[in-house]
């Protein structure tokens, strides 16, 4: 079983949280406790984001 760090919300970068994701998901760590968690924060970004919804919208339909 893996461990899970903390999860660093507001020092986490934008950029770090997709790099870390991308690399999770390359290493086969898509179904770890912290890729979810980090999913979970990015999709959450993503709602709060300025965008339109039709933006969103399909952003989300290719996750």
């Amino acid at each position: 079983m893996s461990s899970v760090s903390a999860f660093p919300t507001t020092q986490l970068s934008d950029e770090t949280l997709v790099a870390r994701l991308y690399d999770m998901a390359l290493s086969g760590e898509d179904g770890s406790e912290e890729f979810h968690r980090l999913d979970a924060e990015c999709q959450r970004r993503l709602v709060s984001a300025t965008a339109t919804p039709e933006i969103l919208k399909s952003i989300a339909a290719t996750g």
